[in-house]
C-alpha cells in the first residue's frame, strides 16, 4: 500500500522515485510520457472536489486501458501523472500516447464532465542516462501542449468574434462533421443537447452549444452531394452567420435534391443559399463572411 496511490490505484511518488533509482542504468531504450489533468481546479472550484476526483480516477482508468503491460502507470502530484515505457521504440511510444488520447477522448464523451490532458514525452536508447534532464524534457513537452490548447481556445473565440463582427454583429453557429465537434471538449465545457432530447437533436442536427454558439452536425451523407461535399472537410469546423435565422433550414424529407432559391431581399439577387432536401437541409449563405478552424491539431 505505501507504494499505490489509493484514489486511482496507480503507484504512487514513492514508488515512481524507487524505479528511477533503476532508470539510471537501465541499458535499453526507455520512454517517459508525462501527462497532466486539464481544468482540474476550474472543475474543483465550479462542480466541487467529488468531480475533481471523477476526473483523477478516469484519467487513471484511460492510461492503465492504454498502456495495458508495456509500462509502468504513476499519479505523482495531485493532477500530475508519468508512464514508463521500457524498451519500445520512439514510435511504439507515440503508439501509445495516440491510445492514451483516444481512451481520454472516448472517456469525455460519456463524462458530464470534461475529460482532458496535455501530455509530453522524450525518449532515448542512450546508455547513459539523465533522468533529471530526460524528465524536464518531457515535462516541457507537456507543457507545450497544453499552451497550445489555450492558444487554440483563445483564437477559435477571436475567430467566432470577428465573424459576428463582419456579419454586423449577426448570431453564428458552428458547423462540423460530430466527431470535430466533440474535439471542443478540448478547449471548454460544452453544452451537448440530453438524450432525452435526442428525437430533435436527429431531425435539427442541432448537438448542443459553445458558450452561447450552436453547434450543428454536418452529416456524413453530405459528402455524396456536388455542393454540400464541399463541407465535408474532416478536421474543419465552420463558423457561419445565422442571418435572419435563415442559416439552418429543415426541409421536408425526401431524395436528395440540390436547388438554387434566391432569398428575396431589397434585391431580387440579394445573395444565394443552396437548400439540401432531407430531414435535416443546411443552406449555405455565400457571400457571407465565415470562418474555417483547423480543430484536428
Amino acid at each position: 500500500m505505501a507504494y499505490m496511490d489509493t484514489m486511482t490505484g496507480l503507484g504512487n511518488r514513492t514508488a515512481f522515485l524507487e524505479e528511477n533509482k533503476s532508470n539510471a542504468i537501465f541499458p535499453g531504450m526507455i520512454s517517459y510520457i508525462m501527462m497532466d489533468a486539464n481544468n482540474l481546479k476550474t472543475i474543483n472550484d465550479t462542480l466541487g472536489h467529488n468531480k475533481g476526483d471523477e476526473l483523477i480516477i478516469t484519467i487513471a482508468k484511460c492510461m492503465r486501458k492504454a498502456v495495458g503491460h508495456n509500462g509502468q502507470c504513476y499519479r505523482i502530484g495531485g493532477d500530475e501523472f508519468v508512464i514508463i515505457l521500457k524498451n519500445k521504440t520512439a514510435a511504439e511510444t507515440e503508439e501509445i500516447i495516440n491510445k492514451v488520447r483516444c481512451e481520454i477522448e472516448f472517456a469525455d464523451k460519456q463524462s458530464d464532465i470534461t475529460i482532458s490532458v496535455a501530455i509530453g514525452y522524450v525518449w532515448t536508447d542512450t546508455e547513459q542516462k539523465n533522468l533529471e534532464d530526460l524528465m524536464q524534457h518531457a515535462d516541457d513537452e507537456m507543457y507545450k501542449d497544453k499552451k497550445k490548447t489555450k492558444e487554440n481556445k483563445s483564437k477559435f473565440d477571436e475567430l467566432i468574434e470577428d465573424v459576428e463582427a463582419a456579419n454586423a454583429g449577426a448570431d453564428v453557429v458552428i458547423l462540423g462533421l460530430k466527431s470535430d465537434l466533440q474535439k471542443l471538449e478540448r478547449l471548454q465545457d460544452v453544452d451537448w443537447i440530453a438524450d432525452s432530447q435526442k428525437e430533435e437533436r436527429a431531425r435539427l442536427g442541432r448537438l448542443g452549444s459553445y458558450g452561447v454558439t450552436t453547434l450543428v452536425e454536418i452529416p456524413q451523407r453530405f459528402a455524396k452531394n456536388d455542393v454540400t461535399k464541399k463541407l465535408i472537410k474532416p478536421g474543419k469546423l465552420y463558423i457561419m452567420p445565422n442571418v435572419d435565422n435563415k442559416f439552418v433550414k429543415f426541409t421536408d424529407v425526401g431524395e436528395t435534391e440540390i436547388i438554387e432559391v434566391s432569398e428575396k431581399g431589397e434585391r431580387q439577387d440579394d445573395f444565394q443559399t443552396y437548400e439540401v432536401q432531407r430531414e435535416m437541409g443546411i443552406a449555405v449563405i455565400l457571400d457571407k463572411y465565415h470562418g474555417v478552424f483547423n480543430i484536428a491539431n
